[in-house]
């Protein structure tokens, strides 16, 4: 994002083309942003800004409406805030940007310890308001997205979003997002990683086993196994034992197939 954002910003970028002699945005250590990569980062950056413009078309409001944006999970903690915001991933009439980190991780930690429990999360639950959004069939969603895919992929100004918003009959964006202040609620993505105090009690999940008749043990399916869930215990007949917290035996099935014997059944597991 902060790549991107700065290759606009010094008019090296105009979408879909980046202004230099390779087509390429050199970064330091080698690394570099080619065209292709300015589109796909667009398109998605693209689905946010006409994901949240939508939502608040649901709800009868627009951007000077909602003055407080939350980030989580990974733009929560790594992107910079105000670049995304200049970039169109965040609203820009926000003048407040609450950064929160992983909420998954730290909601689990304060289930885990305590500080909140499971009917706490329920009760609060049925508490909110809610009305569903189907952007598949929302036609607003299709005519901003329009507009986006304009923008990223197909060269349009962002001089000329503004007269797009006019023809779906919605209002304006501003020529410049409005000054955010930004406010960090964590340093680090799981702040008790290792020697701080995080440690593993148990596998989690159940095991799940089945005989295996006609079975050679030549162990050609557990070399085989991507996520390394899979176990022969030697017996009369040898019995496959998968940890379900690896594999639910619905995935890959890739134990069945290089069996040479095909005794391996995962709708047998039990």
């Amino acid at each position: 994002m902060a790549a991107l954002y700065s290759g606009i910003s010094a008019d090296m970028v105009k979408m879909p083309a980046i202004r230099t002699d390779d087509h390429r945005l050199h970064l330091q250590d080698g690394v570099y942003i080619t065209e292709n990569d300015v589109a796909e980062a667009g398109k998605a950056i693209g689905a946010l800004r006409a994901g949240y413009l939508t939502l608040m078309r649901e709800a009868g409001l627009w951007i000077e409406d909602v003055p407080i944006s939350f980030m989580s999970g990974a733009s929560g903690l790594y992107v910079d805030a105000m670049k995304a915001q200049r970039i169109g991933m965040v609203s820009p009439g926000s003048t407040r940007i609450i950064q929160f980190g992983n909420t998954s991780l730290a909601m689990a930690k304060e289930l885990t310890t305590g500080k909140v429990s499971l009917d706490d999360m329920r009760a609060f639950a049925h508490q909110l308001r809610a009305k569903h959004c189907m952007f598949a069939t929302s036609e607003d969603f299709k005519n901003l997205y329009s507009i986006e895919l304009s923008l990223w992929t197909y060269g349009m100004p962002m001089s000329a979003y503004n007269d797009m918003l006019d023809i779906y009959s919605m209002p304006h964006l501003p020529a410049e997002p409005v000054k955010a202040e930004v406010e960090r609620r964590v340093n680090r993505d799981i702040p008790d990683l290792g020697e701080k105090g995080m440690s593993v009690l148990r596998d989690p999940g159940m095991v799940l086993t089945a005989e295996l008749e006609g079975c050679i043990e030549c162990q050609k399916c557990v070399k085989e196994c991507p996520e390394k869930a899979l176990r022969i215990e030697g017996g009369e007949p040898p019995r496959a034992i998968i940890r379900s917290d690896l594999c639910m035996g619905t995935a890959c099935k890739r134990c069945e197939l290089v069996c040479p014997k095909h005794v391996i059944s995962l709708k047998a597991l039990r």
